[in-house]
């Protein structure tokens, strides 16, 4: 068997995106090194080193929107898992727990020295001043959470309206 698959043969990765226990195998510890190396790429940039900040972003991130900033140093563990939308700037010192999703929004500002847990989404036009704890919706100007993440959430959006069955069936099998 292979050492990221277990009885069920779910990989870590999947087991992790379905909420179920998951350990750093192989596949973990690998983009961990890899997202560290990027981190530690990144924090030794020099400030005018713009175009070379941009190329680490863009292998670091899951997805990089037009015109952001990031202040060095900036520690994560796998990188993949963060968003980041179009006209964010994030001041120094960000850590990001980011062993799942993590969604930032466009036109956000996130303070130095700020943590935003795992699964979080932070809302466009925030302002990021104080942590963030996992598995939550922070917005606003300074961003305060306003709800824990649910359940419901992958069945329900915008309200109450029902996602489509067949779209809850394909995500989770």
């Amino acid at each position: 068997m292979d050492k990221n698959q277990t009885v069920s043969g779910l990989s870590m990765a999947e087991r992790r995106e379905k909420g179920l226990l998951w350990i750093d195998t192989g596949e973990n510890l690998n983009q961990q090194v890899y997202a560290r190396g990027l981190c530690q790429e990144f924090n030794q940039t020099r400030p005018e080193e713009t175009e070379k900040r941009k190329e680490i972003w863009k292998k670091l991130f899951a997805s990089c929107g037009e015109d952001i900033w990031i202040e060095p140093p900036l520690t994560l563990a796998m990188g993949n898992t963060v968003s980041i939308g179009d006209g964010t700037y994030i001041n120094s010192n960000l850590t990001l727990v980011d062993d799942y999703k993590i969604t930032i929004g466009k036109n956000v500002l996130i303070a130095p020295n700020v943590t935003i847990g795992d699964h979080s989404i932070i809302g466009a036009g925030s302002v990021v001043t104080k942590d963030i704890p996992p598995n939550v919706i922070a917005f606003g100007h300074p961003a305060e959470v306003h709800r824990e993440i649910t359940e419901e959430d992958e069945i329900f959006y915008d309200h109450g309206k029902r996602i489509s069955e067949h779209i809850v069936l394909d995500i989770h099998g």
